[in-house]
């Protein structure tokens, strides 16, 4: 599922600089799923420009 998700950029965008990102990203997973109702394992984040930002499949 491809996902547009321009209303949670400054929430992830937060998440990002409050931590290392390799320690944000499952929370950003998480919120994500939660907010499309996407399976975590399979999704596609697009930032402010349409390019894909993350890709999970």
């Amino acid at each position: 599922m491809a996902f547009q998700i321009t209303t949670l950029l400054p929430t992830i965008k937060s998440l990002l600089a409050m931590t290392e990102v390799e320690n944000a990203l499952p929370v950003v997973l998480d919120l994500v799923s939660e907010y499309t109702g996407a399976e975590r394992g399979c999704l596609e984040l697009y930032d402010e420009t349409g390019g894909i930002a993350f890709k999970r499949a």
